[in-house]
C-alpha cells in the first residue's frame, strides 16, 4: 500500500531482461506497423493516383501519415530503451508530441476524428479506387474504429448506469473518455479530464454501499456494460447487412461504416469480459464479476476482506465504504486465519490514516504491538512502515518513534527502494528536509520503474499529500484510479 507521483525530473532506471525483452518486442510492432501505414500513406497523398478524391483529399492523407509517423517515433523510443537497458521516468520529449498524438485532449481527440472520418470518406466508402477493394476496405475501417469509439464507450457504460439504477444500486459517477458526469447532492457537475491515455476508458461508480450490501446485483451490474456492446454489434452488423445485402469484406458507404461500429462494440465487449486487471489498477467487469461471485460462498471475515480488496483496487482508504468498527469486529471475530486478521487491521490503519483519524490511529498500532510478529508477511512490515509514517507525519510528530518503526520493518524483500517514502517522512520530522526530497524522489522513481505507481499511490497518498506540502512541492496532477464497472 503506497502511492506515487510522477517525477519531474530525469533518472534513469535499470530495466530487467524481461522489461527490456517486452519494450523490444512491443516497441518494435509499433514502429514496424506505424511505420508502414505512415509510408502506405505519405504515397498516397503524394504520388498516388486519386481520381475520385475531392482536392484537399491528399492534405488529410498527409496529416493521417504525420500521425502514424509520431506513433513509429514512440516505438522506436520503447526499442531504443530496451536495447540500452534503461528508462527515463519522467521523458519529457515524448510528451512534447501530446497536443496531437493524446486522443484524450480535445484538440487531439478533434484531430483523431477529423481524420478518421475524412479518411473513411475518401477511400473506406470507395473500393477499388486503387485497385484492390479489401485493402481499401481494411483501411477504412482502421480509421472507422475512432469513429465509434466515444459511442462505443457511451453505450458501454449506459449499460452498466441502467443496470445498476433497474437493481437498486444507483450511481453517483459516470465516466466517458474524458468525460465524467458526477451527481451529488441533487447536483450533476460535468469535468474534463485529459491526464493521459487513460482517458479513453470509462466507468460508472455506484454508490458506495452497493459493494458490501448487494454483491450479487452488483456482480450482474457489471456484466451489463459488455452485454450492451455485444448487443450494439449485433446490430450494427444486422443494419450494415440489410443496408448493403453483404458481408464486412465487400462492404463499402454506410454499410462499411456499420461493419465499422459492429467491430469495435463486439471487441469492447469481449475484452471487459475477459478477468484483467488493468495497468490504472482498474478491474475489468469480467474480473469484477468472478471476485464478487466467489465472495458470495466465504465465510463474513473472509468475504469482508474480499470487498475490501476488490473496493481498494480503485479506491483510497477514506472512500472505502465499510465503517472501520465493522473492519475491526470481523478481525476479532472467532476462527478468523491470521491472514485475515493482518490483512483487516492494516485495512484498518490505512482507513484510520487517509482519515486524518491519528489518535484512533496510535491506539490501533499500540493495542497490536504484543501480536504484531505474529501476524504473516508482509502485513508486520506494511504496519510498521504506516506507523513509521503516523509519527513522523500525523499530529504531535515524534521522530524517535518514528525511526524505530522504520527500523523495525527492515528492508523489503522484492523492492528495496518501497521503504523510501517512510524514510522521506522521517528525515523531514528529523529536520533533514534535502534528505527527504532525494528520498521521495527515489521512492517516486522506483514506483514507475516497476510499473506499480497506480497500486502503491491509492494506500498511502494521504502521506504522499502531507510530505509534499511539507517539502514546499506541488503534486502533479493524476488520475487517482477510481471505478466500480466499466473498463470500456
Amino acid at each position: 500500500m503506497s502511492s506515487a507521483s510522477a517525477t519531474p525530473s530525469l533518472q534513469k532506471l535499470p530495466l530487467d531482461p524481461a522489461q527490456r525483452v517486452l519494450h523490444v518486442l512491443l516497441g518494435g510492432v509499433a514502429l514496424l506497423g506505424c511505420a508502414a501505414l505512415a509510408l502506405l500513406l505519405g504515397w498516397l497523398s503524394l504520388t498516388a493516383p486519386l481520381p475520385s478524391a475531392p482536392p484537399w483529399g491528399r492534405a488529410v492523407i498527409g496529416g493521417c501519415a504525420v500521425l502514424f509517423a509520431l506513433g513509429a517515433r514512440w516505438g522506436g523510443h520503447l526499442v531504443a530503451r530496451g536495447v540500452r537497458g534503461f528508462r527515463l521516468v519522467s521523458e519529457r520529449a515524448l510528451r512534447q508530441d501530446r497536443a496531437l498524438l493524446d486522443p484524450s485532449s480535445p484538440l487531439g481527440l478533434a484531430f483523431v476524428t477529423l481524420c478518421s472520418a475524412l479518411t473513411f470518406v475518401l477511400f473506406g466508402g470507395r473500393p477499388g479506387a486503387l485497385g484492390d477493394a479489401w485493402e481499401l476496405t481494411a483501411l477504412g475501417y482502421l480509421f472507422t474504429c475512432w469513429l465509434w469509439l466515444v459511442p462505443a464507450v457511451t453505450l458501454h457504460e449506459f449499460g452498466h448506469a441502467a443496470a445498476a439504477s433497474a437493481l437498486g444500486l444507483g450511481w453517483s459517477t459516470l465516466r466517458i473518455g474524458p468525460l465524467e458526469l458526477h451527481r451529488a447532492e441533487g447536483r450533476t457537475h460535468v469535468r474534463w479530464h485529459a491526464e493521459g491515455p487513460v482517458s479513453l476508458l470509462g466507468f460508472v461508480r455506484t454508490e458506495s454501499r452497493a459493494l458490501y450490501q448487494a454483491p450479487s446485483r452488483l456482480a450482474w451490474a457489471a456484466l451489463a456494460g459488455p452485454a450492451a456492446s455485444l448487443l450494439g454489434a449485433g446490430v450494427h452488423a444486422a443494419l450494415a447487412y440489410a443496408v448493403g445485402d453483404t458481408g464486412p469484406r465487400d462492404a463499402h458507404g454506410l454499410a462499411a461504416l456499420l461493419w465499422g461500429g459492429a467491430f469495435l462494440h463486439a471487441a469492447l465487449g469481449l475484452f471487459n469480459l475477459m478477468p484483467l486487471r488493468l495497468a490504472t489498477g482498474q478491474l475489468s467487469d469480467g474480473a469484477i464479476w468472478l471476485a464478487l461471485r466467489k465472495l458470495g460462498a466465504q465465510p463474513e471475515d473472509a468475504r469482508l476482506l474480499g470487498f475490501l480488496q476488490v473496493e481498494s483496487s480503485t479506491r483510497r482508504p477514506r472512500d472505502l465504504s465499510l465503517p472501520v468498527d465493522a473492519v475491526l469486529t470481523a478481525a476479532s471475530a472467532p476462527g478468523a486465519s491470521a491472514e485475515t486478521v493482518g490483512w483487516l487491521h492494516l485495512y484498518a490503519l490505512s482507513m484510520l490514516l487517509d482519515r486524518a483519524d491519528f489518535p484512533a490511529a496510535r491506539a490501533l498500532l499500540t493495542r497490536l504491538a504484543p501480536v504484531l510478529d505474529t501476524l504473516p508477511a508482509p502485513c508486520p512490515q506494511e504496519l510498521r512502515l504506516q506507523g513509521a509514517l503516523l509519527y513522523a507525519l500525523g499530529e504531535a510528530p515524534d521522530a524517535a518513534r518514528a525511526r524505530a518503526f522504520l527500523v523495525e520493518a527492515g528492508p523489503h524483500a522484492t523492492h528495496p527502494l518501497y521503504s523510501r517514502l517512510a524514510e522521506a517522512a522521517v528525515l523531514l520530522s528529523e529536520g533533514q528536509p534535502e534528505a527527504a526530497h532525494a528520498a521521495l524522489r527515489e521512492w517516486e522513481a522506483e514506483a514507475h520503474a516497476q510499473g506499480r505507481a497506480a497500486q502503491w499511490r491509492i494506500g498511502n497518498q494521504w502521506a504522499h499529500e502531507r510530505l509534499c506540502a511539507a517539502l514546499g512541492e506541488a503534486e502533479e496532477d493524476e488520475e487517482e484510479p477510481e471505478t466500480a464497472l466499466g473498463a470500456g
